[in-house]
């Protein structure tokens, strides 16, 4: 009995070593592409895009029904029997007459624009552009933090650090760019799991990165992150109720 249940097992890992082999290999940085497979690409999202297929393995060929400029394309997954096995970073611009590299952090939000949805204004409005939006279901924002914040002149003398609290504040109104209207204001209810992991001081980038959690008549559950350098220095789950100005 167990030299028959050794066999299956050795069967089983052959089998997949063989499919992995076969059909997905990893490429640096994490990401994961086919080879010898024909891969369902979803087009839902992208009514301007006729096709999608991949040419000899390597090369991406995107027809238009007609000319388009102003196509994101952040990433692609892989499918197989309807089950994501990959994904590839993109992050290119594609149009009728090429592919070029996307800018870094390209402003899709203004601070004029993000005024008309906030009501905060100086000294508390803590984001300055968004540079990434996906529908209400994620946002990442900018705060450029440095040494005329009106907090650094008590917050310390002679050692500056922003409070965590306005952390928070930030990762918030970032919620609030993400899912409000124009007229509406988040009051909090709770925060939860806050952690801050290391001081954020003149001269650091905050990248606000908020996700939406759930949502419930007039009760918003996000959660974020301040992250700077690639470093996550602060994160919450935050809970709002959305009130009429």
């Amino acid at each position: 009995m167990r030299t028959f249940i050794g066999i299956v097992v050795t069967f089983f890992i052959f089998f997949i070593l063989i499919f992995m082999t076969k059909f997905v290999y990893v490429v640096p940085e994490n990401h994961y592409s086919i080879l010898d497979q024909t891969s369902e690409v979803r087009l839902e999202d992208y009514p301007e895009i006729k096709d999608i297929s991949f040419m000899y393995n390597t090369d991406l060929l995107i027809e238009f029904y007609s000319k388009r400029d102003d196509l994101k394309l952040e990433r692609i997954n892989f499918l197989f029997n309807n089950d994501v096995i990959g994904t590839v970073e993109i992050n290119k611009n594609i149009n009728s007459g090429g592919i070029k590299n996307m800018a870094a952090n390209e402003t899709i939000m203004s601070v004029e624009d993000i005024m008309k949805i906030l009501p905060h204004r100086y000294p508390f409005l803590l984001v300055d552009k968004v540079i990434e939006k996906n529908g209400t279901d994620s946002l990442v924002a900018i705060k450029n933090v440095t040494m005329n914040e009106e907090f650094f002149q008590g917050h310390f003398p002679g050692k500056p650090v922003m409070p965590g609290v306005l952390q928070i504040e930030a990762l918030a109104q970032a919620v609030g760019l993400l899912m409000l209207e124009p007229g509406k204001i988040p009051l909090f209810m709770s925060i939860d799991k806050c952690k801050f992991r290391r001081a954020v001081v003149p001269g650091d980038q905050l990248r606000l990165e908020v996700e939406k959690i759930k949502v419930k008549s007039n009760v918003i559950v996000a959660r974020g992150r301040c992250v700077v350098d690639g470093t996550v220095v602060s994160e919450a789950d935050l809970k709002f109720s959305v009130q009429d100005l």
